[in-house]
């Protein structure tokens, strides 16, 4: 987006990308900017485009590690997002409160990679193994108390995908599968 300084006449520009690379300054900024319909531009004064610029570029660094911990966790961590920022809050704020949802996430779900408990099986045989999620693109594993360990044939794209493989797995009467509370 095109911005006309006020004080200069010189031209700035203001982006905020999605992951499509959709450009969306203009409805971020909204009605916090004056256009002439006589020139057909957006004008701004420098305080105003300085403060826009500061802000696009942390919303859009926020809003590029909100990407990278989805691809890892999957939607749950929305629901972590939507949670921290259900109160109204001030854009001079919301990067502090995407920072706490994000540090719940992390310790919500794990860090990046760790290995989580998912669930349990236990087979007709009585033989109990726990089965982890060992992060998003990470073949699952499942493991006995004396340290067995084996792969368990998915490898799923995140946290959610992998409860939902599990639940499917082991759903047969030769397991008896719960999954972690």
């Amino acid at each position: 987006m095109e911005i006309r300084i006020k004080e200069t006449g010189k031209l700035g520009e203001l982006h905020i990308y999605d992951c499509h690379h959709i450009d969306w300054a203009q409805d971020c900024i909204g009605n916090n900017v004056h256009y002439d319909r006589g020139s057909g531009e957006y004008w701004m004064t420098q305080e105003e485009y300085d403060w826009w610029a500061d802000y696009l570029k942390t919303a859009q660094a926020d809003y590029d590690e909100g990407q990278a911990l989805r691809a890892d966790y999957g939607e749950e961590v929305d629901a972590i997002i939507a949670e921290e920022l259900e109160d109204e809050h001030d854009l001079d704020c919301e990067h502090d409160d995407y920072q706490r949802a994000f540090e719940r996430i992390r310790e919500e779900l794990g860090p990046q990679g760790a290995k989580k408990a998912i669930g349990t099986i236990k087979g007709q045989d009585g033989k109990q193994m726990v089965v982890y999620y060992n992060g998003a693109y990470a073949p699952m594993t499942a493991e006995e108390a004396n340290g067995y360990s084996e792969e368990v044939g998915y490898t799923p794209k995140s946290l959610q995908d992998a409860r939902e493989a599990a639940a499917i797995m082991w759903s047969g009467q030769e397991w008896d599968y719960k999954p972690e509370e």
